[in-house]
């Protein structure tokens, strides 16, 4: 890559040098005097022949420079070595058999501490993917053990490898705590008022709330005839009848968060928000994609909250009385 280079920039100072050399014959020959044509040709002559040399010489050796140190600089960046990849798959087994802490370190230690950190972080991932698709055979045990790997190896961001394994580890967890009388220890930063021991356990965003809305219209048809009786006099038999008919739609009342505590299912958005209490909810209504909760209230009529998981969050509510 170098040589071309250089071969290039030759040929490019000849091609000044012989333009300058042709470019001082041309106005030497266009004076009137045949001396000083001479003069302003050798001087054309020779500022393209201090040009060519720059170009051919000077130009090369700094590009040379310049490359031979980007080739260097690719070569000290590289990712975690091969082998520390080979170790995290020894990693992932270990944690599945719930080795201690201080076993897998002590199998890390020919790696230094970030390297360590990004082995542990990749076994982590490797083993929560395991357990993505439901909590049966996921154990309070081997949460707790979870938690003791990631305090002691200090990878509390180890989400950042696959935000959506740790999401669903996250809400399995949370289910499971439930189903076995565990307030989980959950935060959320949001605007509600939260009531007196009241507890956060759960959040679906993204969630648009809709609502049933029903419009009433008479429809109905006339019957005899017109008969005339005088010019422009007109007498009508029959009668018009008609009926009521109902029809319905589902109308979007806004987006935002569905959130679940201990005391209440709170809908969260900048165009509408929603406090129902427990003790006021007739019953959870699951869909695959949505909820609907039906409140004990005379003509309610039920809400739809579309945009999650409707079976886990059905089966999360209905066992909320666990921890309440």
């Amino acid at each position: 890559m170098t040589t071309s280079s250089t071969s290039d920039n030759v040929s490019f100072a000849l091609f000044i040098f012989f333009g300058f050399l042709a470019a001082g014959v041309i106005v030497a020959f266009c004076c009137d005097s045949i001396l000083i044509g001479m003069l302003y040709g050798l001087l054309i002559w020779f500022i393209g022949f201090i040009i060519a040399i720059v170009v051919a010489v000077i130009v090369p050796k700094d590009k040379g420079s310049s490359e031979s140190t980007v080739v260097i600089n690719k070569a000290d960046t590289k990712p975690i070595s091969d082998i520390a990849l080979k170790k995290s798959e020894e990693i992932i087994d270990m944690v599945m058999e719930q080795c201690s802490p201080q076993e897998i370190d002590i199998t890390l230690e020919e790696f230094d501490l970030d390297d360590k950190k990004e082995i542990t972080k990749r076994a982590i991932s490797g083993v929560l993917s395991k357990y993505k698709n439901g909590i049966e055979e996921l154990s309070l045990e081997f949460v707790t053990y979870i938690d003791e790997i990631i305090d002691y190896f200090g990878v509390h961001d180890f989400a950042s490898m696959d935000n959506a394994i740790y999401v669903q580890y996250c809400q399995n967890v949370t289910l499971l705590k439930v189903l076995n009388g565990i307030m989980p220890n959950n935060t959320i930063d949001c605007p509600i008022n939260w009531q007196k021991d009241e507890h956060f356990i759960m959040a679906f965003t993204g969630v648009v709330y809709y609502e049933e809305q029903v419009q009433t219209i008479r429809v109905g048809h006339s019957s005899g005839m017109s008969i005339r009786v005088a010019k422009g006099v007109y007498y009508r038999t029959g009668a018009f009848q008609s009926h009521p008919v109902s029809e319905s739609h589902m109308q979007a009342k806004g987006r935002g968060a569905l959130i679940i505590t201990n005391k209440n299912v709170y809908f969260y958005s900048i165009d509408k928000s929603l406090r129902l209490p427990y003790g006021k909810i007739i019953a959870f209504v699951p869909f695959s994609d949505a909820m609907g909760i039906q409140l004990d209230k005379e003509n309610s009529k039920t809400m739809y909250f579309q945009g999650l998981d409707g079976t886990y969050a059905y089966n999360l509510v209905s066992n909320i009385g666990n921890v309440q």
